[in-house]
């Protein structure tokens, strides 16, 4: 379990250090910029940058986005935000159908185990049903009875 959670967190920080393509305004002008092979730039003209990759090697010029490729930069962000929140909504979805069918199953097994336990009657003593407690913990279920 623990090289689980160990393996996670690498995981998560290593995804912490990528590189994310973003606009970047340099003397009026808009550039793609930021990712791996541009992590820092410096400006050459009015119109293009030099771009450096992330271990400061030269790695190329860009030229200035023009307003049909920021229009087609901006669109394809909306629709990468919109694909997102969709499957977030997917996800919360399945763990709602999730909990409620663990509900339902525990509301089962207590039922099922409240009708087969017998009541006692010793002598002049009556003896109830013993009580069943169930402890759900996301897809698992114990149940006792006292």
């Amino acid at each position: 379990m623990k090289l689980f959670a160990l393996l996670l967190s690498v995981a998560m920080l290593a995804g912490c250090s990528t590189y994310n393509q973003v606009l970047e305004p340099v003397n009026g002008q808009i550039f793609l910029a930021g990712d791996k092979e541009c992590a820092r730039y410096r400006p050459i003209s009015s119109g293009v940058i030099q771009c450096f990759n992330s271990e400061g090697r030269p790695a190329g010029n860009r030229r200035a986005l023009t307003s049909q490729e920021l229009q087609y930069y901006q669109m394809r962000q909306m629709q990468q935000q919109q694909q997102a929140q969709y499957q977030s909504m997917m996800l919360q979805q399945q763990i709602a159908q999730n909990q409620m069918a663990s509900q339902q199953y525990t509301a089962n097994v207590y039922q099922s185990i409240s009708n087969n336990m017998p009541s006692y009657q010793l002598g002049s003593w009556a003896y109830q049903k013993p009580q069943v407690r169930c402890i759900s913990a996301s897809i698992y279920t114990n149940c006792r009875a006292y």
